[in-house]
């Protein structure tokens, strides 16, 4: 199913998956994600979260990984406000034992940059520190380069002394 969903035959996998669940075999999170993430790249994002809500409509676990894809492919195709809300969603606890994490945040600020929207990416940066959610080096990478494009060099040296101690 995932070769299936990797190279654009999302098709395929859903017809394996509905042959998986005629033959009694039950499916779970990852099957889904897999699903998820073929819809996203194949840019048919609006499908995803449409999987996403019959998935919890039929009882299926969402894992944190599955909103990762989600976030991800809203960011992707150029969807980053809607990204905002859904991780908003999530911050505030809407759905159960699913919590904000690095990579949400650093798939969200990167698409930030990306459209050069630094301010709300600094935004969101001081609101993942606040949460408790320590940046990894692509998070930083990030955060550096909107520090960097927005001329806040002093920043910069303070940034590189966190990461230095944290070592």
């Amino acid at each position: 199913m995932n070769c299936c969903c990797s190279v654009n035959q999302v098709h395929n996998a859903y017809s394996l998956v509905s042959l998986l669940i005629k033959c009694g075999f039950e499916l779970g999170t990852d099957t889904f994600n897999t699903l998820l993430k073929g819809l996203v790249l194949e840019g048919r994002v609006f499908e995803a979260f449409q999987l996403s809500e019959l998935m919890r409509n039929q009882g299926f676990f969402m894992s944190e990984v599955s909103y990762e894809i989600l976030i991800r492919g809203l960011c992707d195709s150029n969807k980053v406000d809607s990204a905002l809300f859904l991780q908003n969603r999530i911050i505030n606890n809407e759905f159960s034992d699913i919590y904000p994490n690095v990579v949400m945040f650093g798939t969200i600020i990167a698409s930030l940059c990306k459209y050069e929207r630094y301010e709300m990416a600094f935004h969101w940066y001081n609101s993942m520190i606040n949460i408790g959610i320590v940046p990894n080096e692509y998070l930083y990478s990030s955060y550096v380069y909107a520090l960097c494009q927005t001329q806040r060099l002093n920043e910069v040296v303070q940034v590189a002394n966190q990461v230095i101690f944290q070592m």
